[in-house]
């Protein structure tokens, strides 16, 4: 089997048989009585014309009567197939490896996969928003529960998918991006190879030859990309993301495509080879170019629904919550149990932020502009998307941060002067046209 590092070495073997393969259309062989180093017609007969080496150089001078001939527009068509192959050098993959770690940890931090990685369905922040809803519910009374439940649990479990899901499309562009290359050149590789041996066997037999390869580029990609369908808690929230569920993940799935190589002269080979390296190129652009789509389109649904993805832009809006006449009942202990869930978010989300901030600024893929979706690929599209919701990530965990500090105040307000004291959390409806309810006592 062949890999991207032997292609160097094919293209000249390549040139050669596809020499040989344009003589033998004209009747022309390798004389054997010469060690197959001239062209003779049918192989043996006199003026013959000198064959190139092994890796296609030289060639054409006669021997005999007559003009020598040039075999340079050959050597052309197969530079002008392969070329944009090798130079620049196909990416590896392996830089954009790291982005994916980061994309990743973030996605299940926050709920989310993207490629079917693992993820803890009751990681920090489901389980803590668990201990706050619960305590909020059961166990603390007054007006302020109301709308601090609303906002600080509810929502922000919402906004927190939201950025969940958008990191899960992160890691799945990434990781595309991390194992599709090597394919890719191990199938260019595989195609020229595969050319090579036809053409060969072309001005050897001068028979008609077909070879049909399965691009490994495409189930690569399949196997990269999972749907975010089943992305966990995040999974609600997929529908908000248009294309993940329909065309985007549809074509990043597809398993199958093959690459023809057939013909019976050297012209008609010559063509199939060329329309094969288009197909791979184009298989890569179809995957790319979903990839785009997705992220673009969860820029726009972000950027569209600001507050379903930042939870500083969510407002409570007076009137939505009837205010109460009741005492406001805390006990510390149970109060202590919020603050101490809300910190561990926190921390989580700080964790989440620290990751998504580690995704490289810098072009993992980048390749030859006519390969894929561009010489930059998905790379804008993925740093727009990181950019967007890396200021969600951070302005929702300065908001939820914000939260505690008024939880806190609230509660230390409470013991200071007794039930019937004024709520803190007054400084929470002064920003969110709540002062009349959250004043109550």
């Amino acid at each position: 089997m062949v890999t991207y590092d032997d292609l160097p070495n094919i293209i000249g073997p390549l040139k050669r048989a596809a020499i040989d393969a344009s003589m033998a259309d004209d009747g022309w062989a390798p004389d054997i009585a010469s060690g197959e180093s001239w062209y003779s017609f049918w192989g043996w007969l006199p003026n013959s014309y000198s064959r190139p080496d092994v890796n296609g150089e030289g060639g054409g001078q006669i021997e005999g009567i007559g003009s020598s001939i040039s075999f340079d527009g050959i050597r052309a068509r197969v530079d002008n197939a392969t070329s944009r192959w090798l130079s620049p050098a196909l990416p590896d993959g392996s830089a954009a490896s790291p982005s994916l770690t980061s994309a990743r940890s973030t996605a299940a931090t926050l709920g989310a996969s993207g490629t079917g990685g693992s993820f803890d369905a009751d990681g920090v922040v489901e389980r803590n928003s668990g201990t706050v809803k619960d305590t909020l519910q059961i166990n603390l009374s007054g007006a302020f529960t109301t709308p601090f439940y609303e906002k600080y649990y509810a929502q922000f479990l919402d906004v927190v998918h939201g950025i969940g899901v958008a990191s899960a499309m992160l890691e799945m562009n990434y990781s595309v991006q991390s194992q599709i290359w090597s394919s890719a050149g191990t199938d260019a590789a595989t195609l020229c190879d595969n050319a090579r041996q036809a053409l060969t066997a072309y001005a050897d037999e001068t028979a008609a030859q077909m070879l049909k390869y399965s691009l490994t580029v495409v189930s690569t990609i399949a196997g990269a990309v999972a749907s975010i369908a089943t992305a966990g808690a995040a999974a609600p929230l997929v529908a908000s993301m248009v294309v993940i569920g329909g065309t985007a993940t549809m074509a990043l799935q597809a398993t199958e495509a093959a690459a023809a190589l057939e013909g019976s002269s050297y012209d008609e080979l010559m063509t199939s080879l060329e329309g094969t390296l288009e197909t791979l190129a184009t298989k890569i652009k179809d995957r790319e170019s979903a990839l785009n789509t997705m992220m673009n389109e969860a820029l726009e649904t972000i950027n569209a629904s600001p507050a379903e993805f930042d939870l500083d832009k969510y407002s409570l809006v007076e009137g939505d919550y009837p205010g109460t006449a009741e005492m406001i009942d805390i006990k510390q202990y149970r109060a202590d149990l919020v603050s101490g869930a809300m910190k561990d978010i926190g921390e989580s989300l700080a964790g989440a932020k620290a990751s998504l901030e580690s995704i490289s600024a810098s072009n993992p893929s980048p390749r030859h502009s006519t390969i894929g979706a561009g010489s930059t690929g998905t790379h804008t599209a993925a740093c727009a998307l990181k950019e967007l919701t890396l200021g969600c990530l951070a302005s929702t965990a300065q908001e939820y941060e914000r939260g505690r500090e008024l939880f806190n105040a609230t509660v230390a307000h409470f013991f200071e002067n007794d039930a019937t004291t004024k709520s803190e959390l007054d400084k929470v409806a002064a920003s969110e046209s709540l002062s009349d309810l959250m004043g109550q006592s």
